[in-house]
């Protein structure tokens, strides 16, 4: 029995692999993507005891101190934060983050953030505001949302610190309009987990002073530099997910082999005893 259930955990941990790798796979085209892996941890070993005076096992005493594993389990998922290409669009609204920093965008929890810089303009209210692809609109560096009231848009300027610049509608004259959001994370692979639509937000219990804006940087922070007319590609390493994918492919192969293997053995075993 303990073969068979070894093997079982195998093969659960290795699709939960699979399933990792392709999900990698069908985003390797998403703007802003981190990719994913899984980490294991063995599970509880046993030590096995044979008294010496059992009979007919003479020269076959089991070693002192022999332990048996029970099989593996999976312990979370790992999230690359490594820098994706940057890919030229020449679209206005188009910015990407090179560095560490993400956006911060409008949402219940006020600890959502996105690396995914294809804005748009969204109307709420007969009122302009920039927002995601998603239609949630992006906070300035006083978590406040972007109104694009009275700017014509087609002169909007994007610097690289994140400040919002451009004419005055019927006026001709050009002003900042606001600063972009570009928060700060220690350790983002830790403190982030993903939330679908390409969004991160943080984990409960990240201690204060994780997170820094424009307004509250420290000294050595290295914020994200903001790029106009180009979008981050995905992370994700296509000959490297294809190489995890046939090695988790066989993985399995063998754990399925297994369990066939102690389902036999324990159908001879039952046999015998009939």
């Amino acid at each position: 029995m303990r073969a068979l259930w070894t093997s079982a955990s195998g093969l659960n941990a290795q699709q939960i692999k699979l399933d990792t790798v392709a999900n990698n796979l069908a985003n390797v085209n998403t703007t802003g993507y981190k990719s994913q892996d899984v980490n294991f941890k063995d599970l509880l070993y046993a030590q096995f005891v044979q008294k010496p005076d059992v009979g007919n096992l003479t020269n076959r005493l089991t070693e002192p101190g022999l332990r048996i594993g029970h099989g593996v389990r999976v312990t979370g998922l790992a999230q690359s934060m490594a820098q994706g290409s940057l890919q030229q669009t020449t679209q206005l609204l188009d910015v990407a983050l090179e560095g560490n920093g993400f956006f911060k965008v409008e949402s219940d929890s006020n600890n959502t953030y996105t690396r995914d810089g294809s804005f748009k303009v969204g109307i709420l209210n007969d009122e302009p505001f920039l927002v995601d692809a998603s239609g949630r609109r992006l906070l300035d560096a006083d978590n406040r949302p972007i109104s694009l009231a009275g700017y014509d848009i087609e002169t909007l300027t994007v610097a690289p610190n994140g400040t919002l610049n451009a004419v005055q509608t019927g006026q001709g004259t050009r002003e900042d309009i606001a600063v972009l959001q570009i928060a700060v994370i220690d350790h983002p692979d830790a403190n982030l987990q993903p939330a679908g639509g390409n969004y991160l937000e943080l984990n409960a219990g990240v201690p204060a002073g994780t997170v820094r804006n424009q307004n509250n940087y420290a000294a050595g922070d290295q914020p994200a530099k903001a790029r106009q007319g180009y979008l981050e590609g995905s992370n994700v390493n296509m000959a490297a997910q294809m190489t995890e994918m046939i090695v988790a492919q066989r993985a399995y192969s063998m754990n399925a082999k297994m369990v066939q293997t102690a389902d036999e053995m324990m159908g001879l075993a039952n046999n015998l005893r009939n």
